[in-house]
């Protein structure tokens, strides 16, 4: 995470608000090199997540509207990014980072019986 000062009050927080910036980087683990970053202020509005900042968005609590559950990486190179607070599955461009399609969340690429799921999601790529 990266925390990041930012206005809260669209979303309920503090005008000196602070979040947390979800991300995730491939590494080469035999150099250290970082391959690919991603991070969800650079393509998730706030505005998406299902938590608003409460008492948090403080420099000593910021509000960690995205939170990662977990990414995979498929064999196109693109990865899946499960987000617990957006509710929602993000399928990324391995090249430009560019969010292809969500599954779930406010949203959705996706509607119909079972496109909607709440909170922790474990997701299989295949």
């Amino acid at each position: 995470y990266n925390t990041t000062s930012m206005d809260l009050t669209p979303y309920g927080g503090p005008a000196e608000g602070y979040i947390l910036d979800g991300l995730f980087q491939e590494v080469d683990i035999a150099t250290g090199k970082g391959l690919f970053t991603w991070k969800s202020l650079d393509h998730v509005d706030p505005a998406e997540c299902y938590v608003n900042p409460g008492n948090t968005g403080t420099d000593a609590l910021a509000w960690d509207y995205f939170h990662i559950n977990s990414v995979e990486k498929d064999f196109r190179g693109n990865y899946l990014i499960s987000s617990r607070h957006c509710h929602a599955a993000y399928y990324i461009d391995g090249a430009n980072g560019e969010i292809l399609w969500r599954l779930g969340g406010k949203n959705s690429t996706f509607t119909g019986a079972g496109s909607e799921f709440y909170f922790q999601v474990s997701l299989i790529v295949s």
